[in-house]
């Protein structure tokens, strides 16, 4: 066990350090966040037009009018 001697000043100082280091975490956290919610919709609209296959449709020039002239 240490001796308590610190003195109110180091004590703070310490204090201070801690908080800078927590806050300087942030934004590998909004980043990580971020990247997530983009791979995942990437992943997620892939995966959910997997099995859709697109109709052709006919061509409108190939189709005929209901009423002729």
């Amino acid at each position: 066990s240490e001796p308590s001697l610190d003195s109110p000043a180091l004590a703070r100082q310490r204090a201070e350090l801690r908080e800078q280091q927590a806050e300087g975490g942030l934004w590998p956290v909004v980043i990580a966040l971020l990247l997530s919610a983009v791979v995942g919709t990437a992943l997620g609209w892939w995966w959910l037009s997997r099995g859709k296959q697109a109709e052709p449709r006919p061509d409108a020039a190939l189709q005929l009018p209901s009423s002729l002239p």
